[in-house]
Parts: C-alpha cells; structure tokens; sequence
C-alpha cells in the first residue's frame, strides 16, 4: 500500500474500525455485504439485473435499480464521512469498491451518469458536491457519457430522520432541468413540480 508524504503527519484511519492505514481496512472490507442477486426497486423482489418487474412499473418508478452493496457498516461511514465531515478523498474508495463490483450487471452500453446537484449556497460552504465527483470518476473508469441533467431550485432539509412522506414533501419542487438543456433557458421560470425525486 503507497502513502504519501501527508499520511505521516494525518495517517488515514479507518472510519469504521478506526485503524491507521486506510479509510477502509482490510478487515472492515471483507465484511462489506455485496448484493449478489439484483432485485426490482419496488417489490424488492429478485429481478434481471436489476430491472423494475414489468408489473411494479408506475408513472413515476425507476426503470431498474443496481447496487454496489448493502448501505451498512464501513460503507455507510465512509458516505457519512464524506457528506458530513467533508473528508474529500474518501470518495476514491467509493469509487474503487463501485467499479470493482459492477461487473456483475449488464449494465447498458448507452447510459449517461448525472450527479444530484447541491443547492448552490450548500455546495459553496462545502467546497465540493460528491456525487459529482463519484459520477465524473464512474463516467471515465466505464466510459459512459457524464450530463449535468438537474438543477436545484432551492435548499432543503436534509432528508435523515425524515419519514417517506416528509422526505417527498421535502424535496417538493426541488429540482428542474438544468440551464443547459431547459428549453428557455431559464430554470426559475418553471416550478419543478414535474421533476419527482
């Protein structure tokens, strides 16, 4: 494992075990829970790589839904840490365990990876939005198209703690189509109702 100058001043540690070396140990790794048979987002039910089963579609369900892992343990410190704590280079590690996974599916060879954006002034005092990072990483690494397909309108609450129905009241109106693709080029003349979150 190479370490850099830094890591003798400030040595990584481990966000779960808090052992010095990695944001993730070895031994916290091997016990990330990889989710080996996909299932539809809906039911929740065995599905082909993933995909909504045909009758669990609705208006407004995801066409399928793949994952890297259970959202537990060292991954869910290290995405806490991430988005809470501003540890920026743990997003590496992220990226690293998604593409070392992802082999598993058959992911299309046409999609187009897009960040949830950040309202501005939260993304200003944070210094970076992650998942802009993770998606412009993700779009090399797969050679996939990378668009900045949403803007957000407004802050939120962040949505920890919330139950479903405040979490879609929160995010109500929240998000509309980027400058670049809006059709008259003025995002703040739309409501955001038609983008659901």
């Amino acid at each position: 494992m190479a370490f850099s100058f830094i890591d003798l001043f400030f040595p990584k540690r481990c966000v779960s075990c808090g052992g010095i070396g990695a944001y993730i140990c070895s031994e916290c790794y091997s016990r990330i829970e990889y989710l080996e048979k996909p299932v539809c987002p809906v039911c929740q039910r065995q599905a082909i790589v993933g995909k909504t089963h045909p009758g669990c579609r609705n208006k407004y369900s995801l066409d399928g839904l793949v994952c890297a892992c259970r959202y537990q343990g060292a991954v869910k410190a290290a995405i806490a840490k991430v988005k809470y704590k501003w540890v920026y280079d743990i997003g590496k590690s992220l990226t690293d365990l998604i593409v070392d996974n992802f082999w598993r599916y058959e992911l299309p060879s046409d999609i187009i990876l897009c960040p949830i954006p950040l309202y501005s002034n939260r993304e200003k005092w944070r210094g970076f939005n992650q998942a802009r990072i993770l998606a412009k990483v993700l779009s090399k690494q797969f050679r996939q198209s990378y668009t900045e397909v949403l803007f957000r309108t407004r802050d939120t609450k962040p949505q920890v703690g919330l139950k479903k129905k405040e979490r879609l009241e929160n995010i109500k109106g929240a998000f509309d189509l980027h400058p670049s693709l809006h059709p008259s080029g003025h995002p703040e003349f739309s409501s955001g109702s038609d983008i659901r979150g």
